[in-house]
């Protein structure tokens, strides 16, 4: 009996290492900072800890400013103690990353990051002096063309059916290029003067689910604070309620690539086009009836970060905005030592003459200095496409009132697993408090 026992208690032990071991990195690993926003002054002296259960192998990673420094194997050694102490002088942003050893998992890892002096970061470009008058130059040309809409109305689903109309909105752009198309939607009968105007910009790519507009986003901020008149535009002009096929086409012919096309000129650059079709989107919504005449609020992240902080600059008229990990900002970011922010057309093609002169013009940073907006920000340390330091040099020079959430386990995307819980009391659920407000 007492043999059995023994025999249980050493196959428990067993299952337990076996259990441990076929956890995940970041199941096996907790990191932790002593501020939970991971933000510090220049000069700080500041300790990642991490508690370990039981030793093992890994890859250890340093990160700075979105480059890797340093990446050696290592012996983590079990228990609880300061894996990495760092004081920065200057303004860095830093992340420490544990990952499997065997090439075949190196999708195993986790990380942690911190910012050290986050208020210093500036676009490694000068700003052209003639930038805002270009690009108020461009709006020019475009008004100059009369608005004309295409407007079907389509079937919203059956539970809001009673309260809210939904329509399939196409307007022409000129030499904005592809028109603006996406779904709006607003409540049935709403009164002249009396609803504020939300658009919301999609992230990069094409093909996606995520990329292109849905009836269930303009209708979830139709129905948010108290209605508004919500536009869900895609970025490219696409068709809405295609097959498949249709954004498969478009992925391997018009738009292939289109995030990595060099700029060779101002005019012909496939984001002027872009941004452009923000400007005349708010311009029709502005002539609906129904707005209140006061309140505009643009919504985006990544390249959709890059649309708001857009129209925040092209247009005063916008008075709120949700830039949530913005990329196009700090496009010469690796001129002064540091990673770009997407698309990385200085690390994708060099420093040539023709991206020299005319990316500058294409730095949305340079845009937000013009914004009068409330604006709220998101960065997350651990963002290895939009870096830190390209989004705080837009933050850094973004006028009108603003303010930013960081967090020490944010990727390019909300938080999953353990950290998601977390993520979403301290800063999850600011945004979506920060949108009812702006349009109650």
């Amino acid at each position: 009996m007492k043999l059995m026992k023994r025999t249980w208690l050493v196959v428990l032990a067993l299952l337990g290492a076996t259990t441990l071991w076929a956890q995940t990195m970041e199941e096996r690993i907790t990191f932790s900072l002593d501020r939970w926003d991971g933000r510090y002054d220049l000069g700080d002296k500041v300790a990642i800890h991490v508690s370990v259960p039981e030793e093992f192998e890994a890859v250890q990673e340093l990160w700075i400013n979105g480059l890797c420094v340093s990446s050696e194997e290592v012996t983590v050694k079990a228990g609880e103690y300061d894996i990495l102490t760092r004081r920065d002088k200057k303004p860095t942003s830093v992340m420490l990353r544990l990952k499997n050893p065997d090439p075949k998992k190196r999708r195993d890892f986790t990380d942690v990051g911190y910012c050290v002096g986050m208020e210093h970061f500036r676009p490694g470009f000068q700003k052209p002096a003639d930038f805002y008058p270009w690009w108020m130059e461009q709006v020019k040309k475009l008004r100059e063309l009369p608005i004309e809409v295409k407007i079907e109305e389509v079937e919203a689903p059956a539970k809001y059916a009673a309260k809210y109309v939904c329509y399939d909105l196409e307007i022409n752009c000129g030499e904005g290029g592809a028109p603006v198309r996406g779904y709006m939607a607003l409540p049935k009968d709403a009164q002249p003067k009396s609803l504020p105007i939300c658009i919301f910009a999609h992230g990069a790519g094409v093909k996606g689910s995520s990329n292109r507009s849905k009836i269930s986003v303009a209708l979830r901020y139709a129905r948010e604070g108290g209605g508004a008149i919500a536009l869900d535009m895609n970025a490219h002009g696409m068709l809405n309620g295609q097959p498949q096929s249709y954004y498969d086409k478009l992925d391997r012919t018009t738009l292939k690539g289109y995030k990595d096309w060099e700029i060779t000129d101002r005019e012909s650059y496939y984001f002027r086009g872009m941004y452009l079709r923000m400007q005349r989107a708010l311009d029709y919504l502005c002539t609906r009836p129904e707005w209140d005449g006061e309140r505009v609020l643009v919504i985006g992240g990544s390249q959709g970060g890059a649309q708001a902080a857009a129209l925040c600059g092209l247009d005063q008229r916008v008075t709120h905005a949700v830039i949530r990990e913005p990329g196009m900002m700090d496009l010469g970011g690796s001129l002064v030592g540091r990673k770009s922010g997407p698309p990385w057309l200085v690390e994708l093609y060099g420093e040539t003459e023709e991206f020299l002169r005319w990316a500058p013009y294409f730095d949305m940073a340079f845009m937000l200095e013009h914004s009068t907006a409330k604006v709220i920000f998101e960065c997350g340390w651990i963002d290895m496409s939009c870096t830190p330091s390209s989004i705080l040099s837009g933050y850094n020079l973004c006028g009108g009132e603003k303010q930013i959430y960081t967090y020490p386990f944010r990727p390019h995307g909300t938080p999953k697993g353990k950290y998601r819980a977390d993520w979403n009391e301290r800063v999850g659920k600011h945004y979506n408090e920060f949108i009812r407000e702006a349009l109650k």
